[in-house]
């Protein structure tokens, strides 16, 4: 789905929305999984069909901002960053 230029993918299990991510261009605006289904490949399913498709328009880096404690998720996808405070920025 896409509203005002942002794309938003949505995971679904048993017909219940358990997370999303959103980007636009090629910044990743928001990416949030339900703790319920937390560490079961959903952020991770996400975040690569995210990378996917901003590839796919030429992009060759992908930046977002973040919050200090998804700095382990980043940092395991290829994701580097600066923390100057309890927000990350990432490039990858």
């Amino acid at each position: 789905m896409v509203l005002n230029g942002e794309t938003f993918l949505i995971a679904e299990t048993n017909g219940s929305v358990v997370g999303f991510c959103s980007f636009k261009d090629n910044e990743i605006v928001g990416l949030y999984v339900d703790p319920q289904n937390s560490r079961q490949g959903v952020g991770s399913s996400l975040l690569r069909a995210a990378e996917d498709q901003i590839f796919a328009t030429a992009n060759s880096s992908i930046i977002l901002n973040a919050a200090l404690s998804a700095l382990e998720f980043y940092l395991t996808h290829g994701f580097r960053g600066s923390c100057p405070s309890e927000w990350c920025s990432w490039i990858s």
